[in-house]
């Protein structure tokens, strides 16, 4: 399960919810913001792949980016993508990540049909990945429910187990007590 979000542009969408959400954020100090689907009234989470992650571009004002860390190039490159020369990165960004992030943003701003079959590609990666991962949950479960199914049938077996001992002494019981009522029977009449 994918959301595919139509001629609407990811960035577009990001810009908007990035205004309604300035005022819940303006009195956090601070940049990178992390969300996770979780239902409060039931208290479970959706799982642990899903998140969103909030980058409030107008706080970020870090000028010695000697010691960045990831959030820092991620965004340095969002403030600055419209400068960046893909052969010319800043030392900041010269991470491999960073490298492939900057190359491919420019594959996919520069030509629409490249862009388009870029997201497509994209799209189809994530789906596929989604997919075994919604494959592997779903063996996980068969496995857990042959667990339990084993563990039944052993639990079965033991009470049908001791059923039949259960049955074996009680007609062990039953043939003493008769072989004592037979006993009991031919003793008074012999004496």
């Amino acid at each position: 399960m994918f959301i595919q979000f139509g001629s609407c542009s990811l960035r577009n969408l990001l810009m908007f919810y990035s205004k309604n959400l300035y005022v819940k954020f303006k009195y956090l100090f601070q940049v990178h913001h992390i969300f996770k689907m979780y239902d409060a009234e039931h208290k479970l989470s959706l799982n642990d792949h899903c998140e969103i992650h909030i980058l409030e571009l107008r706080k970020w004002a870090k000028a010695d980016l000697s010691q960045s860390t990831d959030i820092d190039r991620w965004i340095y490159l969002f403030q600055n993508e419209e400068k960046l020369d893909q052969h010319n990165l800043p030392p900041c960004l010269q991470t491999d990540i960073m490298r492939e992030a900057v190359m491919t943003l420019n594959y996919f701003t520069e030509d629409e049909k490249a862009r388009a079959l870029y997201e497509s590609r994209y799209l189809a990666m994530v789906k596929q990945v989604m997919e075994q991962q919604d494959l592997e949950e779903l063996q996980n479960e068969r496995d857990q429910a042959v667990a339990r199914a084993d563990q039944a049938t052993a639990r079965a077996n033991q009470a049908e187990q001791k059923l039949y001992e259960q049955e074996q002494a009680m007609a062990e019981q039953a043939k003493l007590l008769a072989e004592l009522q037979a006993k009991l029977k031919i003793k008074p009449s012999s004496s």
